[in-house]
């Protein structure tokens, strides 16, 4: 990897409905996407999902704007999620645990949907990040194991996959698109690598900063 190798993060909302509540729009994304001017994207797929054509390909973003913006640019898409039946199984008893009832929980949760919408593009921020880290780690303590399924693990593999993609594509522009929840994580570990610029959020990011 060299050092014009650019990374750029994109903390993409699943709901349509919450992005509108944020006076945002998927054409305003596309817009940061160009700005990028992204050669490869890797989202929130699984490999063996896209190459089957299988009727769950991601969140709903995908099949609303994401292939098609790949499409109609010519731009490689690569699937670089991960998850078995466990993460699902283990994910569903998350949102089952008593915590959620509790009152310091739902004060992070407040603080959760005030910082996402007030970020500059919803939920890109590093400020968001902090509030997601704080959240993740109230349910690390309340249930480690499940924890460690359902957000650790996943994002390790991810992590795994995206890596792979960087180091076989050398001196490109490429586009990471994962749910909010997962970027300050996908963030702090793609930073560790060696000569590639970084760039989140991508609000920020100017054609004079050095993109093609």
């Amino acid at each position: 990897m060299k050092a014009n190798t650019k990374v750029g993060l994109f903390a993409s909302v699943h709901s349509s409905e919450v992005l509108a509540d944020c006076n945002y729009s998927e054409h305003k994304i596309t817009k940061l996407f160009d700005e990028f001017q992204p050669d490869i994207i890797c989202g929130e797929v699984r490999k063996e999902d896209y190459e089957n054509n299988a009727a769950y390909q991601g969140p709903g973003e995908y099949r609303r704007y994401i292939f098609k913006y790949c499409k109609d640019r010519g731009i490689q898409f690569e699937p670089c999620d991960w998850f078995d039946k466990q993460t699902i199984y283990a994910n569903n008893l998350l949102s089952k645990e008593d915590f959620q009832y509790t009152k310091e929980y739902a004060l992070i949760m407040d603080e959760y949907m005030v910082s996402g919408k007030k970020s500059t593009v919803p939920f890109n921020s590093d400020e968001y990040n902090n509030v997601v880290r704080k959240k993740q780690d109230f349910q690390k303590k309340s249930n480690p194991q499940i924890h460690k399924i359902v957000w650790e693990e996943r994002n390790l593999a991810i992590v795994n996959n995206i890596i792979q993609v960087v180091k076989n594509n050398p001196n490109l522009n490429i586009l990471v698109i994962f749910g909010a929840e997962h970027i300050y994580w996908l963030k702090e570990e793609l930073s560790k690598l060696p000569d590639i610029q970084l760039v989140f959020p991508l609000d920020r990011q100017r054609v004079s900063s050095g993109s093609k």
